[in-house]
């Protein structure tokens, strides 16, 4: 199939959906049609699975089978058709497990160095916070001192303003 090396691309950069990139890695026996079958069907089976990812192997299992069904459906395939693919999956498996197994040591470490990452960014964002507020409140209250008391409310209500469009929090200052 046409989509063989978006599928190799989009498997070592990462799956789209949080949970699924996990079992990817861990399950060895996943044909290369059945990652291609769960990722491009993601956008028509719809964002269920991936906001309750599957807790083992049976219901990963039926996951992949309802989402190749749907995609085969989708894109119109026969009886014939969807056993050639089956047998073009069986041909190529020991290939695709072993490049899997290949890669899966060093995406797990690239995973946890990941995490670990995120924690010190948000830490590092926490500080930052810390340390900005009390300077960012100080010119607040200089750049306050030089506006005009009108001016001084068309701040507020355009501050207001912007919170309101990002989804609220509380004001500065």
């Amino acid at each position: 199939m046409p989509y063989n090396d978006a599928l190799r691309r989009a498997f070592l950069a990462g799956a789209p959906r949080r949970g699924y990139r996990q079992h990817v890695i861990r399950n060895k026996r996943r044909s290369a049609a059945a990652l291609l079958a769960a990722l491009a069907t993601a956008a028509v089976v719809g964002t269920a699975s991936a906001q309750n990812p599957p807790r083992n192997q049976a219901e990963y299992d039926a996951m992949l089978r309802k989402q190749r069904e749907a995609f085969y459906q989708k894109i119109g395939l026969s009886a014939t058709q969807k056993t050639k693919i089956t047998s073009i999956e069986k041909k190529y498996k020991p290939q695709v497990d072993g490049i899997t197994k290949k890669y899966e040591p060093k995406a797990k470490r690239l995973q946890d160095q990941m995490i670990a990452l995120q924690k010190q960014m948000a830490a590092l964002q926490q500080q930052y916070q810390a340390e900005v507020r009390p300077v960012a409140q100080k010119m607040d209250k200089e750049f306050e001192a030089v506006l005009t008391p009108a001016q001084r409310t068309k701040v507020k209500e355009l501050q207001a303003q912007a919170r309101q469009q990002q989804g609220g929090g509380a004001p500065r200052g």
